[in-house]
């Protein structure tokens, strides 16, 4: 079979520089959502609180709204596979570091959310350098499969990073939080890992720097908000981000709560539980890089931004495992559409020299995250975790419908 004949996923997959990209990612992935699930299990276990749970989400996440512009400059302005390659070493020292105050028995709530703060700061930074950087890597008709490869690695990450969270949590000695410890470990193994996957990646296009001063930041800054402003399509895009951001992810936050005080299971059928969304992205991503052609990628993104929060929905009313466990399967499913498209139909509406600022931009719309789960971990407080949620999600859905709808130049990607 001639290259030009191959499958989108199979001329992605043919390029050295990208398989090392995407197993990096994956183990990248695998570290961040096990340091997730393991953090709010312990504040949880410390506090018997479910906002304060949910600090936990909102530490991690809070440095994307007002950090996003500023990683997105840092990507445009240095090398994004050193920016990449910083992180990830950042990120394993951060983990060891909670690993070594559990031993000792010094690891507190504070110390949490501080660490939580810490790693969010280096994923925002992560989110834009290493997402820009796929464009680096691939053609321009390779990057929606690209970009679904690198959704099913975030997936990948989402499903094994809380399973082998949850089975050491139930498996370790529970003593002084020794399972805890044991856990950060483990996650600071999977940044190592992907940091030495970076470290041999070398790209076969020269990246395109833009030089920027501090009296030139503003400038620099107010191009990308122009460049995105100016862009009905890409406005179209930020809304239905802005829109899933505010009400999916923040349940993440209370998988420990659902676990202990809504369904009554351990921490390893928790892990499962925490697995399940990145069982059904792996589906739907690895249907998305299998296709020849997407001519309306917008479908795929709104559309499943809406079934990710249907079924979260459903997760929301139901107090049965195995339902709940369904629910969020069918909802991975949804959101590997939303997350495949994301970046893909950023990229493709963006000059080259824009691309890392309005990333950054899109960054700190996802940066919305924070106050959605805030504003779920008061609700949960008051009316439980699970109307709070189930709420959050079915307004989500009908506003994300009004969106898309009056948006007909997103609908035209």
């Amino acid at each position: 079979m001639s290259t030009g004949r191959r499958r989108p996923i199979f001329q992605v997959l043919s390029d050295r520089n990208y398989r090392l990209f995407w197993p990096a990612g994956t183990g990248l992935q695998m570290g961040r959502w096990m340091w997730m699930l393991v953090s709010t299990y312990m504040v949880f276990q410390l506090t018997d609180s479910v906002f304060s749970t949910a600090l936990v989400g909102v530490a991690f996440t809070a440095p994307m709204l007002f950090g996003g512009v500023l990683s997105g400059i840092v990507a445009d302005a240095f090398n994004r596979r050193y920016v990449v390659m910083a992180v990830l070493a950042a990120n394993s020292l951060l983990a060891t570091a909670a690993a070594l105050l559990v031993f000792m028995g010094l690891l507190v709530e504070w110390h949490v959310l501080a660490f939580s703060l810490l790693i969010g700061t280096s994923h925002t930074l992560d989110q834009v350098a290493r997402r820009t950087f796929v464009a680096d890597l691939v053609n321009r008709e390779s990057l929606y499969s690209a970009f679904a490869l690198d959704q099913m690695g975030h997936t990948v990450g989402v499903m094994i990073g809380p399973l082998l969270g949850g089975i050491i949590l139930g498996v370790a000695p529970e003593d002084g939080f020794q399972n805890v410890g044991w856990s950060y470990l483990a996650v600071s193994l999977f940044y190592l890992a992907a940091l030495a996957l970076v470290s041999l990646i070398r790209p076969s296009r020269k990246q395109t720097l833009v030089s920027v001063g501090v009296d030139s930041f503003f400038r620099v800054t107010a191009e990308g908000f122009r460049a995105l402003m100016g862009n009905r399509a890409l406005i179209g895009v930020v809304g239905v981000t802005m829109l899933l951001n505010l009400a999916f992810p923040p349940h993440r936050s209370l998988i420990p709560v659902f676990a202990e005080k809504v369904l009554l299971v351990g921490p390893t059928a928790m892990g499962a539980l925490g697995a399940a969304q990145g069982i059904g992205s792996i589906i739907g991503s690895s249907f998305i890089a299998s296709r020849r052609n997407i001519q309306r990628k917008s479908r795929y993104y709104y559309t499943g931004a809406m079934i990710g929060m249907g079924f979260l929905t459903l997760f929301g009313l139901s107090d049965v495992y195995a339902l709940s466990f369904a629910a969020l399967v069918l909802a991975g499913v949804g959101m590997s559409g939303f997350g495949s498209m994301q970046a893909t139909m950023v990229l493709l509406s963006t000059d080259e020299k824009m691309r890392g600022r309005v990333m950054g931009i899109m960054s700190m719309c996802i940066g919305v995250m924070p106050l959605g789960t805030l504003v779920l971990g008061v609700l949960a407080e008051r009316l439980g975790p699970g109307t709070a949620v189930a709420a959050i999600a079915a307004l989500g859905v009908v506003l994300t419908a009004v969106w898309s709808y009056f948006s007909k130049e997103m609908r035209k990607v």
